[in-house]
């Protein structure tokens, strides 16, 4: 995880073109979303039924090229054999939370997130890369709610306090 960390962060890995560092992280999602997998058989039964990634805004996508969230559902779901949708949209641009502290990473998402699918009464497995505070977990999974997703579940590859 260190050395993963270390290559994802580092300013030579980001400074490089699309195709490179999108080969690069789909080669680092695989043996993740392998791991995340595993991770979720060994948790009490669920019944998941849907995998979904945390969305990323598109202006945000275009510039790095992927959503490393994404990849890590994509992966998660056919590692499971779970259907995987793109049911949520990021509705406005944001500050990135990882430069903001306490309140104002509660605040910027708030009520950034909206799901254009009907979940009526499904159980959904969320995919992040990282759970730091939980704000982007709690947000996505509010919208899942009101779009009528019976249970949300969680799976994040790290986590971190902030």
């Amino acid at each position: 995880l260190a050395h993963t960390k270390k290559l994802l962060t580092s300013r030579a890995y980001r400074e490089k073109s699309g195709e490179f560092a999108a080969d690069g992280v789909k080669l680092l999602a695989e043996p993740m979303a392998a791991d995340m997998a595993e991770a979720e058989r060994a948790m009490e039964p669920t019944g998941i039924e849907l995998v979904v990634p945390v969305p990323m805004h598109p202006r945000r996508r275009r510039r790095r090229g992927f959503n490393h969230s994404e990849l890590l559902a994509r992966g998660v779901a056919e590692k499971l054999s779970l259907p995987y949708a793109d049911a949520l949209v990021r509705t406005r641009h944001t500050v990135q939370q990882s430069v903001l502290e306490g309140a104002a990473r509660r605040t910027n998402l708030r009520n950034a997130f909206e799901c254009r699918v009907d979940l009526t009464g499904r159980r959904v497995l969320l995919v992040d890369d990282v759970y730091t505070t939980g704000t982007t977990a709690r947000e996505c999974a509010k919208a899942l709610r009101k779009a009528g997703a019976r249970n949300v579940y969680l799976l994040a590859y790290s986590a971190g306090g902030r």
